[in-house]
């Protein structure tokens, strides 16, 4: 009996110990949390540069297309409050990464924005390509990119058992 109280007296002192140990570093973890945001002066917080994500997106009755292509933009500001003007590049790729379409524009945003815009892709040989959208500062400094694709189709064929049978019948007249 004497033995299972030294265990029981025992095992009560190391749980205590381990209860004001975790204790003590939760109190440490908060201290330091409050102690860095105390600091943090707002002229600081003001001149921080903007932190975009941009978001592009085709939706499934664009993907493929032989006029034009519908892409909506979403974008988010992170860093700033305040009201901020932004540059977006448009661009559309073939395969080889040759620029087939290319625009820019400035929009202001505050803390996010959605946008929907269409380009003209009539005449575009079949194949693959990629809308990129960028973002950038008015003086040029990159802050985020994104892309989706699209396929033009080749040209459908007339050789369905009707223009088969009846085209050259047709050619008669």
């Amino acid at each position: 009996m004497r033995i299972t109280k030294e265990i029981t007296t025992n095992n009560k002192k190391n749980s205590s110990f381990l209860v004001s140990l975790i204790v003590l570093i939760f109190i440490a973890l908060i201290g330091m949390f409050f102690g860095q945001t105390a600091f943090i002066d707002s002229n600081v917080v003001s001149n921080v540069k903007p932190l975009f994500n941009v978001n592009v997106e085709i939706p499934v009755p664009y993907k493929q297309t032989t006029n034009e292509v519908l892409a909506t933009i979403k974008l988010l500001n992170f860093a700033s409050k305040n009201r901020v003007d932004i540059v977006l590049n448009y661009a559309i790729k073939d395969e080889l990464n040759k620029i087939i379409i290319e625009k820019s524009e400035t929009v202001a945003i505050e803390t996010q924005a959605s946008l929907v815009r269409y380009f003209t892709v009539q005449g575009s040989p079949p194949g693959r390509y990629n809308v990129y959208v960028t973002v950038s500062s008015v003086k040029g400094e990159l802050y985020s990119v994104a892309s989706d694709s699209f396929e033009v189709p080749p040209p459908k064929s007339n050789t369905g058992f009707f223009s088969r049978v009846f085209s050259p019948m047709l050619n008669l007249f």
